[in-house]
């Protein structure tokens, strides 16, 4: 019903936990016990010289969440505002402050920022949003540079405009799975199912960075380890404030033009309903 809330977050999590489109569940939710993993932060990504150590065991652990309701004559809004604690192997690390704007429409308005709890901190490899979407929204459209993989340091081959993907192609042209399928400067995306139902992800003012996959980050790095490919889990839509670049120097790391300082960063997106 796009004339009520079609979302629900949870309190315990401080993460978005459904999106319902004309009785559709858009959101792929894990149960609490798993984390609820269907619209988080992301800091890390199966990027390639990540592989020579373990995945990095990433937790959140929610601060503060606050819930205002909005009920004027023009609009109906529920802003949610939601602080959390990211700790990365064990260590304090980030301060997530999220705010959430719904909209009587279904749409979501998104901002986030993020700020290390030291100044000074390693290099990063990206900073935004994860959705986790079912299996059957994968048919991508987007408008940005295309068609291609692109990243920061390898876009100068690409064209801005509106290109069409599906995310069971994401990785067929590799024997071992690692990271794949970024875009770089992209406006909007949109996510379909077979029926034409779906969302809209909108940039305010600064493109974002988007990658499509079938599989979650964490199977890539396991795949990539032990050969063998899994079965789809949901659609994982990034929405990135950034992506490093992966072009490498002797050491491993990407070439310092392409390098993201840690810092305060900061993303703002829409999330809209297919109407």
């Amino acid at each position: 019903d796009l004339h009520s809330f079609p979302t629900r977050r949870s309190s315990d999590l401080g993460c978005m936990v459904r999106y319902v489109i004309r009785g559709k569940d858009v959101l792929k939710s894990l149960s609490v016990a798993d984390g609820a993993g269907s619209f988080v932060s992301n800091v890390y990504r199966p990027f390639i010289r990540n592989m020579k150590s373990p995945y990095p065991r990433v937790t959140t652990a929610l601060r503060e969440f606050t819930c205002e309701y909005v009920d004027e004559e023009t609009a109906k809004q529920v802003c949610v505002s939601v602080e959390s604690l990211i700790n990365i192997n064990g260590k304090d690390t980030f301060i997530i402050q999220d705010k959430y704007v719904v909209n009587a429409s279904g749409a979501i308005e998104v901002f986030s920022v993020l700020t290390p709890l030291k100044k000074i901190l390693q290099n990063m490899d990206c900073f935004g949003k994860q959705l986790r979407l079912h299996n059957e929204f994968g048919n991508v459209e987007y408008y940005g540079n295309g068609d291609g993989d692109n990243y920061i340091d390898m876009c100068e081959h690409t064209q801005v405009g509106f290109y069409s993907a599906n995310v069971d192609k994401t990785f067929e042209l590799f024997n071992a799975l690692q990271e794949a399928g970024n875009r770089t400067n992209v406006h909007f995306l949109v996510a379909r199912d077979n029926d034409g139902d779906g969302i809209v992800i909108s940039a305010v003012k600064v493109p974002f960075q988007t990658r499509v996959s079938p599989y979650s980050d964490k199977e890539i790095y396991d795949s990539y380890h032990n050969g063998k490919k899994p079965k789809q889990s949901g659609v994982y839509i990034d929405v990135n404030a950034f992506v490093s670049g992966i072009g490498t120097n002797n050491d491993g790391n990407p070439l310092p033009q392409y390098v993201i300082r840690s810092g305060e960063h900061m993303l703002h997106f829409t999330l809209s309903p297919i109407v």
